[in-house]
C-alpha cells in the first residue's frame, strides 16, 4: 500500500486495507482479464486502468460497499470485502478536492452521490452499458456509476474524454458492442485535476503481470491495425 493525499472529507468512513475511505471515493483498479487488458490499453492513449467502482459508507453502522458495473450482470452493490477478492492486479483510491466550489458549498456531497448510486442500483437492475454511451445512464459500463451518481449534483467527472480513433482499436471494440468512441475511460480519470490520489495497493510480482499483459495487447493491437480480426467463440 502506497499512501498518497490525505485529501480531507466531512463524509462517513472506514477503514480498508490500512487506508481511511470515505464515502463518495472513487476505485479505479486492473482487473486480470484479457478484456481489463483491452480497455486499458485500447485507447489512443494508452493506459493502465480498466474499471471503476464508488464507494459507499453507511452512516449508522459504518460498513463500506462497492457499487460497480460487471459486465456479466450490470450494476450492483457488493461489501467492500468481496470487491477485494475479485481479481485486482492494482487499485487507485481517488478522492474529490475539498477545495472544490460544489464541496465547499456542500462538504457531504460526495456521501450524496454515493447514496444516490445505491438508491439507484436497488430500485432497479441497470444492464451493462456495452455501447459505452456515458450520455444515458438507462444502461451503464462502469465508469457511467461514478458519471451518473456525481452529474446530478453539479459534478462533472472525466474533464478530459477518450478518443479511440485507429481503425484496429474501434474494430475491436465495435465486434464486443462499443457504438460511442470518444467516451469515459477508466484510465483517464486518473489525470482528472478535480481527484486526489488517496492511496494505491499493488505489488512487484502482481505489478509485473500487469505489465505482460500490457505488452502482450499491445502487439495484438499493432496486428490489429494491419487488419487482423478479433476471433472469439459465440457460445
Amino acid at each position: 500500500m502506497v499512501l498518497g493525499d490525505d485529501e480531507p472529507s466531512a463524509t462517513p468512513s472506514a477503514t480498508v486495507r490500512d487506508v481511511t475511505i470515505h464515502s463518495g471515493d472513487i476505485l479505479v483498479s486492473r482487473g486480470g482479464a484479457a478484456t481489463s487488458a483491452l480497455i486499458a490499453r485500447g485507447n489512443d492513449f494508452p493506459g493502465n486502468f480498466s474499471h471503476v467502482a464508488l464507494v459507499h459508507v453507511d452512516e449508522a453502522t459504518k460498513q463500506a460497499s462497492v457499487i460497480e458495473s460487471h459486465i456479466e450482470s450490470g450494476v450492483a452493490v457488493s461489501p467492500v470485502e468481496k470487491y477485494l477478492t475479485d481479481t485486482k492486479l492494482r487499485i487507485l483510491a481517488l478522492r474529490l478536492r475539498a477545495d472544490l466550489p460544489q464541496l465547499a458549498a456542500d462538504p457531504l456531497l460526495p456521501h450524496k452521490a454515493a447514496s444516490l448510486a445505491v438508491s439507484n442500483a436497488l430500485a432497479r437492475h441497470i444492464p451493462y452499458d456495452f455501447t459505452m454511451d456515458y450520455h444515458d445512464p438507462a444502461k451503464q459500463f462502469c465508469s457511467e456509476v461514478a458519471t451518473a451518481a456525481y452529474q446530478p449534483l453539479g459534478v462533472t467527472l472525466w474533464m478530459g474524454l477518450s478518443h479511440l480513433s485507429t481503425p484496429g482499436v474501434t474494430s475491436w471494440l465495435a465486434a464486443l458492442g462499443a457504438r460511442h468512441f470518444e467516451t469515459q475511460e477508466p484510465s483517464d480519470l486518473e489525470y482528472d485535476p478535480q481527484l486526489r490520489v488517496v492511496a494505491e495497493w499493488r505489488e512487484p510480482e502482481t505489478l509485473f503481470k500487469d505489465h505482460v499483459d500490457n505488452a502482450v495487447i499491445d502487439v495484438m493491437l499493432e496486428a490489429a491495425e494491419r487488419g487482423k480480426k478479433l476471433g472469439y467463440n459465440l457460445w
